[in-house]
């Protein structure tokens, strides 16, 4: 059977069949993904989410775990590997079935022996603090524990964790007292993180990190409790953790593949149209514009299908029911799903708000003090900024898959500016948080970008504000819209955000300047 087509966002690792047991039981339409030297990964949806992971069993040892993490990162280009499994604990404070996250692995084997006794050289892996902030998150909200069991209650716990090649079941051995010396922080001990960590950090420093659920204390009794059970009941709490957190990472952040190269920002240039833009030599426009004015589509990105005919799109101002002529600018992309969209259930929509807020704090999108409205219709969901002084900011997806983002553009007192590089960053953080939304997928999008107000809005630069002068659109038409009237795969644009990022905002750029002729 042939690799599944849709994009993996997070390869979980685990070295006994029962930690993998338990991860495949989170997931649903699991199919095979053998790798060509034999690995048999599975890759299947999270329940309840468009998040997809792939799950490998790599065997006890550091050294299997890194041979399977290269296998599984060059195969399905990752967003993030977790190794998810049981340890032994070397703290007295934890308990059966606890989960650690490892806020540090450490490779304790690295040392030097010598007549005086034996010197620690070890290594050690740090996870991406950006998940490592979610984790709180989960923690402090309590999120991830709507999963498991009713008479499951796993504490969390964030400390460093111990990874050899010694399965440890003594309280007395050397190796006992050695770790007590040198790494006294580590709350677990276990055999695969270091090997998975060394794979993610020579790939291109793919973010790692290593959940582990508590099922004996390393102290001699390890195969009375093997034997009573406790693999898998401290699997219950670390695979329902580790889903919460897979399904909280960002789609499309981390490039593990070939590196895609920066766009080249040509001249822009117009043949009479509304939005011709140039990148890595090639001119983009829309349907209808001359064709001999149309180069060739790049093979290595993103794929713009024209579509028969312009995708009608619910605009920010279109939903409040106001022109918004008094507000400050701001930039609104839209992505509207073509062809057999899955609808959102409007129990799913009644409970959205409160995640769309969370998502547009974590983005960057809304300040972690901002004041916003949470709400909800048996049409959509969304969180908007209450107050306008800083600019219109919102999130919203409604019942027929349309997920949009806006946020203000920068500004002066002269109004706002359109900047080509400070567009495309913004529009691919944008577009990074619309995709990793919990809600349905569907093969392909249409995109569609604008700004409004646009009488006060001009095409400068960030770094020239505040300016002396400005020259205003005062008979502009009250916005500028680009028609959604292409599509783009989900795959592309999670795989090159970038790159269309980097077309919408020269596309708008273009738009506007016609406005001004």
């Amino acid at each position: 059977m042939s690799l599944p087509d849709a994009e993996v966002r997070v390869v979980i690792l685990t070295a006994l069949d029962v930690e993998y047991k338990a991860v495949v039981a989170h997931l649903t339409d699991v199919t095979e993904a053998p790798h060509p030297a034999g690995t048999l990964f599975e890759v299947g949806r999270l329940r309840q989410s468009s998040c997809r992971v792939a799950v490998g069993l790599t065997g006890a040892g550091n050294t299997n775990a890194a041979v399977v993490a290269e296998r599984a990162i060059a195969t399905f280009h990752p967003q993030a590997l977790f190794f998810v499994g049981i340890a032994g604990a070397l703290h007295d404070d934890l308990a059966l079935g606890d989960v650690i996250f490892g806020r540090k692995v450490y490779a304790y084997h690295g040392g030097r022996a010598d007549n005086q006794g034996f010197h620690a050289t070890p290594e050690a892996w740090f996870p991406p603090h950006a998940l490592e902030q979610i984790a709180h998150q989960l923690d402090r909200t309590g999120m991830w524990r709507t999963s498991l069991p009713a008479a499951a209650d796993p504490k969390l716990y964030f400390r460093p964790i111990a990874a050899g090649e010694v399965v440890l079941n003594s309280a007395t051995h050397p190796l006992r007292e050695q770790l007590d010396r040198h790494y006294a922080d580590s709350a677990a001990i276990e055999m695969e993180s270091a090997g998975a960590a060394r794979a993610g950090q020579m790939n291109r420093s793919l973010p790692t990190l290593t959940i582990r659920g508590i099922s004996d204390r390393a102290d001699g009794n390890k195969y009375v409790t093997d034997a009573g059970g406790h693999q898998a009941n401290a699997m219950v709490g670390a695979a329902a953790f580790a889903a919460a957190l897979a399904d909280r990472v960002p789609a499309g952040s981390t490039s593990t593949g070939a590196p895609s190269p920066a766009p080249k920002q040509q001249n822009i240039v117009s043949y009479g149209g509304l939005a011709a833009g140039a990148m890595d030599g090639n001119v983009y426009l829309h349907p209808g514009l001359p064709t001999a004015a149309v180069a060739e589509q790049p093979t290595d990105g993103p794929a713009w299908r024209p579509l028969p005919q312009t995708v009608d799109i619910v605009w920010r101002t279109d939903r409040s029911g106001h022109s918004g002529a008094i507000e400050r600018s701001a930039l609104e992309l839209h992505l509207m799903p073509i062809g057999d969209a899955a609808r959102v259930p409007v129990r799913r929509i009644t409970a959205l708000g409160v995640e769309l807020a969370a998502a547009g704090r974590r983005s960057g999108l809304f300040t972690a003090g901002q004041e916003l409205r949470i709400d909800s219709d048996d049409r959509a969901a969304w969180a908007t900024a209450v107050r306008y002084a800083d600019g219109p900011a919102g999130l919203v997806v409604d019942r027929l898959g349309q997920r949009s983002a806006w946020r203000p553009l920068p500004h002066d007192s002269l109004g706002a500016v359109l900047d080509d590089d400070d567009l495309v960053e913004r529009l691919t953080g944008m577009l990074a948080t619309l995709m990793a939304l919990n809600v349905p997928d569907v093969g392909q999008y249409a995109p569609a970008v604008g700004a409004e107000p646009a009488m006060m809005l001009t095409v400068g630069r960030v770094r020239d504000l505040p300016r002396q002068n400005a020259t205003m659109g005062l008979s502009s038409p009250p916005n500028v819209r680009l028609a959604a009237d292409e599509s783009i795969s989900t795959r592309d644009l999670r795989r090159y955000p970038g790159e269309v990022s980097a077309e919408l905002a020269a596309r708008l750029l273009v738009a506007l300047r016609s406005l001004r002729q």
